[in-house]
């Protein structure tokens, strides 16, 4: 557990966290736990971008991610630096830690250029982009997807899949 610790802690550098405002599916959900709270001591776009979730009393903040909880903010405090120190561990920081499988489909235009024969399939080339995902040739399966940044193949979708949820479902971190 420890040389892990210090993995995370030798390879996040503040380049790294400067560029990860993470606006997840679960952002503004966050961000609107703070909507009743005035003069918070740090922003609250950062905190909720952190991951943290406003739950009381005062200024305490909770991951929804680990569960890890802080509070005691001074306003010069960074809430993602704040988590990083706090919690390396926690499964919101693990993309601080290691880079895409396939760098060339981390924008999501280049993923959704991908999908110019995917036609009206479910899920829509849009949903598949957002999620990660980059249409991928896999003999036998025209609805083959990649995720950019894990690599996790997936193919045979459904009315009514979401990508969100079935890369989930068999990739926990990524």
């Amino acid at each position: 557990m420890e040389s892990f610790i210090s993995c995370i802690r030798n390879n996040v550098d503040n380049d790294v966290i400067s560029n990860y405002p993470r606006k997840d599916a679960d952002y503004l959900e966050r961000l609107k736990t703070f909507d009743q709270i005035e003069d918070f001591p740090i922003s609250k776009e950062k905190a909720a971008i952190a991951g943290f979730e406003y739950i009381g009393p005062e200024d305490r903040l909770r991951c929804v991610y680990c569960d890890g909880q802080l509070e005691s903010w001074a306003p010069t405090d960074d809430p993602l630096q704040a988590h990083i120190d706090t919690f390396p561990t926690c499964p919101f920081l693990i993309p601080l830690l290691t880079s895409p499988t396939n760098r060339s489909m981390s924008s999501y235009d280049e993923r959704l250029a991908s999908f110019s024969s995917w036609g009206r399939r479910c899920p829509s080339a849009e949903d598949l982009a957002a999620a990660g995902f980059y249409k991928s040739k896999k003999r036998g399966f025209p609805d083959s997807v990649k995720c950019f940044y894990c690599g996790l193949p997936l193919h045979s979708w459904e009315a009514g899949d979401l990508p969100w949820e079935e890369h989930a479902r068999r990739v926990l971190i990524c």
